[in-house]
């Protein structure tokens, strides 16, 4: 690759410059049924023994599963690039299988292991560290090859630790420093049988910008996405159900193992979710962090089905004194599938159902004015609220159905009751407390209280018999087609509930059919989640599905030597629908190439989508402090998208206005001026005339440079008039860099002569040469202003007029002959 500049120089009566010319009381009730001893004795029976109190569901019998944990030593370091650092990390359990995300620009240095440890790439960004036998402890050498900031995350994106890494090289301690003072700093710096240097990690206290936060939190989200469904994802750590819970996209969340929460807080949701436990716990022990939906999403909680008699705390822990469910609005909690609960609430409306319980000694369960709470059981499995304080402080409204859907009587805190049915008797109206619950019941038509464990009541306005209850029950064809589901048990006649059409994996839901049940309704036969009205029998109902097939296209986001530059993302959708792909804003990167198949159909096979980036232009240092950035006068015209190898700045010679003379006489160029804040030019700083080259190519691809100069042709007019004779000579050479790694050498003599015409090889790197940023000037402080000169002989006939030659200055990256 070759970079070519030109520059014009030019003059008012005699004058010569250079420029480049280049490019979330119960109201109206009555009792369902009187409930005799016999009914109360054969409930107890048919009880498990957890229901019984004293209830024996407590954090102390509760089975606990180890939770594995991961986490850093320290969290935050900064380094230079090629500095080998040692991340120290432990596992709270012992193993000899470690998940490690390297991010593209870093590398582990296998070389430092020597206890047979093995690295093996996984996936992506992701490799699979191996010991020989189980550890607690690890240390992880890395080393980055290019400055930015990082993210190194290990067990699944459990912990992080960041990295900010400078392309200066760093002075970690001064050779005059004793053993005593380094130990002080907690600084170790070794060498391991001769390989390369490393330092261990010391924790730096760097401030983290939530801008990268949210760029790694999107990340992690994006690694717990189901390939096939990007609406669900597979958690299996605190870092990753925080990004999921936050994501609006995220309606479903599968805990594949237990996770204890951090300080990091949970997003207040407006858009429904499910989380699935799995047999699996989630401790929320900071009571800021709380399940919070909002307006019309609904939270649901379930479990997988288990016939033990085992209960198992999905929700923890028991000893959490505020509610760590929060529901607000018109949507609901739904907790089923035998989900336990042992945390409280405060909601709107909460249904149990299917042996799930929701049970906490420490806490309650507060009922906003006008909600609503709904219990149902359609098998032995109790169901329902035990050992919580239950507050209902307004209109609100309790429906209870079946056997086993329980309400432990001495739970109320306080309970505005109207009994107004057939058997509601002696009571209209009642308010009532703990103390005086027995007493206002014992002539209600509900039996003798004192017998019982719980009381059954539903909702019924009026004195008409309340209607019957049927049963709906839901199937898929075929039958692993997908999980159809009501929202409700039992249906009252002319009563209503919402059916979930729930597709499998590879399957699309086509229709609803009604099989038996006279009249049953479905509001919408083809939408996936509709409305069902209870006719006047038991109803059957069939989802209908079809298998599909699926596509994937893989979107990568790739440098100019094929290097991804962020994490590929795979799409995925159903082979014929459409798909579309968009580049991203990346920092110092512009787009170079837009993929044609950016838009496109899902195919059979995998589509890859591949949009190249180009470096961005490195900005014009101080030829004096490299380490500072400048905006200096007369900047170029230089060619766009030059990326990594690349001229960055060529000063301007221009050598001013000056008297005609009959004798030899040499002018200097002016110095290189900056310009201040406002763009007006800095009269009082002076700079040498500079040319700023700099070479950012990875290590394989870096073969030396060269740096030439021609200038094309003599001094001449506008009308051609040439300046015969006029020589440029240029002297002081100097290389200055921030960094200082190998720097290229110089090919001329300290002053030399250009011929008009002929290229002159100014500077050369070799393969192991010229890295980073580097500065060629013409002179110093002290000799800025007699670096650049223009000899005009006695014998040039030289007229009053502007006088320019141009320059073309070359950056190859092949060293030529020279």
């Amino acid at each position: 690759m070759n970079v070519y500049k030109k520059i014009a120089v030019w003059g008012l009566i005699f004058t010569i410059m250079s420029s480049l010319i280049t490019t979330f009381g119960l109201n109206s009730v009555e009792a369902s049924q009187v409930v005799d001893e016999a009914t109360i004795e054969k409930l107890r029976v048919h009880q498990p023994d957890y229901f019984v109190k004293p209830m024996a569901a407590t954090s102390d019998t509760t089975p606990t599963e180890e939770i594995q944990a991961f986490s850093f030593v320290n969290k935050t370091y900064q380094t230079t690039i090629n500095q080998l650092v040692l991340l120290q990390f432990t596992s709270k359990l012992a193993v000899d299988e470690v998940l490690v995300r390297i991010p593209a620009s870093g590398q582990v240095y296998t070389s430092y292991f020597s206890k047979g440890e093995t690295f093996q790439h996984a996936h992506g960004e992701y490799w699979t560290l191996r010991t020989q036998g189980k550890r607690t402890a690890f240390e992880l050498p890395v080393f980055f090859e290019a400055a930015g900031q990082y993210f190194v995350t290990i067990g699944h994106d459990a912990d992080f630790f960041y990295l900010e890494v400078e392309q200066n090289r760093s002075i970690l301690f001064k050779e005059s420093e004793n053993i005593a003072e380094v130990d002080e700093r907690s600084v170790k710096e070794a060498q391991h049988e001769g390989n390369m240097d490393f330092v261990y990690a010391i924790e730096s206290n760097l401030d983290i910008s939530q801008d990268l936060l949210d760029i790694e939190n999107e990340r992690i989200l994006e690694e717990t996405r189901d390939p096939h469904d990007r609406s669900i994802s597979n958690v299996d750590n605190w870092p990753q159900f925080l990004a999921a819970w936050n994501s609006d996209a995220t309606s479903i969340i599968n805990l594949t193992s237990a996770i204890t929460d951090g300080p990091d807080t949970l997003n207040v949701r407006d858009q429904s979710i499910r989380i699935e436990f799995d047999r699996h716990h989630l401790n929320l022990f900071y009571e800021s962090n709380v399940l919070s939906v909002t307006g019309a999403a609904d939270l649901v909680l379930s479990s997988v089905p288990d016939n033990s008699a085992r209960l198992i705390g999905h929700l923890r822990p028991p000893t959490r004194m505020n509610p760590a469910i929060i529901q607000s609005g018109s949507g609901r909690v739904l907790i089923t599938n035998q989900a336990v609960i042992e945390t409280g609430a405060s909601l709107q409306n909460l249904s149990i159902e299917r042996g799930s319980t929701l049970n906490n000694s420490q806490s309650y369960i507060e009922v906003s004015p006008n909600g609503c709470i709904e219990i149902s059981n359609s098998d032995n499995r109790a169901t329902g609220i035990f050992d919580t304080t239950i507050k209902m402080p307004g209109n609100a409204y309790v429906n209870i159905t079946g056997s086993q859907a329980l309400i432990n009587r001495d739970l109320w805190d306080f309970v505005d009751l109207q009994l107004n049915g057939p058997q509601a008797r002696n009571i209209v109206s009642a308010i009532t407390t703990p103390d005086d619950f027995e007493v206002v019941y014992a002539n209600s038509g509900l039996g003798n209280p004192s017998s019982k464990q719980s009381i059954g009541i539903s909702a019924f306005n009026g004195n008409a018999p309340p209607r019957p209850l049927y049963t709906l029950s839901i199937a898929p064809n075929p039958s692993q087609g997908g999980n159809p589901t009501p929202r409700l048990g039992p249906i009252r006649q002319g009563s209503t509930t919402t059916i979930a059409a729930n597709p499998n994996e590879g399957y699309r839901f086509v229709h609803w059919e009604i099989i038996s049940g006279r009249g049953s309704r479905i509001a919408d036969k083809s939408a996936e989640t509709t409305t069902f009205t209870m006719g006047s029998e038991r109803t059957e109902v069939r989802a209908v599905y079809e298998e599909v097939q699926f596509g994937e296209v893989h979107v990568r986001h790739v440098d100019k030597e094929g290097g991804n530059i962020v994490s590929p993302e795979v799409i995925t959708g159903v082979i014929g629908d459409s798909y579309e792909t968009a580049a991203k804003e990346i920092p110092n990167y512009y787009l170079f190439e837009t993929p044609v198949n950016a838009k496109g159909f899902f195919e059979t096979d995998p589509i890859e989508v591949i949009y190249v980036y180009g470096k961005n232009p490195v900005a014009p240092v101080d030829p004096l402090d490299p380490d500072v950035e400048v905006n200096p006068e007369n900047k170029p015209d230089l060619p766009p998208h030059q990326d990594t190898l690349s001229i960055d700045f060529v000063s301007s010679f221009n050598f001013g206005q000056q008297a005609i003379s009959a004798k030899e006489r040499t002018y200097y160029a002016k110095p290189q001026r900056l310009l201040n804040a406002d763009g007006s030019i800095n009269e009082i700083e002076e700079r040498p005339n500079y040319i700023q080259i700099s070479d950012r190519r990875i290590p394989h691809l870096r073969h030396g440079w060269q740096l030439a100069v021609t200038q094309k042709e003599q001094f001449k007019t506008q009308n051609g008039f040439e300046l015969i004779g006029a020589r440029i000579h240029l002297a002081n050479q100097e290389l200055v860099s921030s960094h200082w790694n190998n720097p290229p050498s110089i090919q001329v003599p300290d002053s030399f002569e250009l011929i008009p015409g002929h290229k002159r090889t100014l500077l050369l790197a070799d393969e192991n040469q010229g890295e980073g940023t580097w500065i060629y000037r013409f002179g110093d402080p002290d000799t800025l202003n007699e670096s650049v000169g223009l000899t005009v002989p006695a014998t040039a006939a030289v007229e009053a007029d502007h006088y320019t030659t141009t320059f073309e200055w070359e950056l190859s990256s092949v060293p030529g002959n020279y």
